[in-house]
């Protein structure tokens, strides 16, 4: 043997190895309960139930999970060594709900709720400041999520506006203007962060409504 044949044996023996774990670990691979491995490409799989994959020779073959004892994916040179696993978080419903905001009807408002399933009653207010003030709402919860939910509300509330008036003379006096309101609006919690934005009617005009703040979920 002479020289350039010797180097070429020698090279063929030092990368061959490297070259058949490339193109191996390039494929997708389907371990079977009889040791059986299948190289190829997966083409399509119902997660959980089959897996369908295509070999270099062009032939197609089909397994399901009873045949599967764990499947190899390459994807963007990465492997997983068993199949992806989707699992569905189950949504705890909400119990009650306490927390603290800023707007209608006291522009300071403790708010407290109680739910049952997609529906629920809310009162939200403060009679310890200068502008007291209660709502009453009913909740309907149209999308719920893991802790996030999304409802309409129906209501009613009132609130005292004290301001501060002069006379002619010049004193000055504080006027009380009690007002009450019927009330319609959106509202979210996302993770305890609350924003509810509406409208009402004071038998006198529309107004717009609003709360924003932070009011915690207890689920079950």
């Amino acid at each position: 043997m002479n020289y350039p044949e010797l180097f070429i044996t020698v090279m063929t023996l030092l990368f061959l190895p490297n070259l058949v774990y490339t193109t191996e670990n390039n494929q997708d691979t389907i371990y079977l309960k009889d040791n059986i491995k299948i190289c190829g490409k997966i083409v399509d799989f119902t997660e959980g139930k089959e897996y369908e994959i295509h070999l270099e020779d062009g032939s197609r073959y089909i397994f399901d999970m009873n045949q599967i004892d764990s499947v190899n994916i390459f994807k963007f040179r990465e492997i997983t060594t068993k199949p992806i696993q989707f699992h569905e978080v189950p949504t705890k419903p909400i119990q009650y709900e306490l927390g603290f905001t800023f707007g209608t009807p006291a522009l300071a408002n403790i708010v407290l709720a109680k739910h049952y399933g997609v529906h629920g009653i809310r009162a939200s207010g403060n009679f310890l400041t200068r502008t007291p003030g209660l709502q009453l709402e009913y909740i309907y919860k149209f999308a719920v999520l893991t802790n996030t939910y999304h409802a309409i509300n129906a209501g009613f509330g009132t609130y005292n506006w004290k301001s501060e008036c002069k006379y002619p003379d010049g004193s000055f006096y504080t006027s009380n203007e009690y007002r009450t309101y019927l009330g319609i609006a959106y509202n979210f919690n996302y993770y305890g962060f609350y924003v509810q934005i509406g409208l009402n009617y004071n038998f006198d005009n529309i107004q717009p409504m609003a709360q924003i703040g932070y009011v915690y979920q207890f689920r079950d």
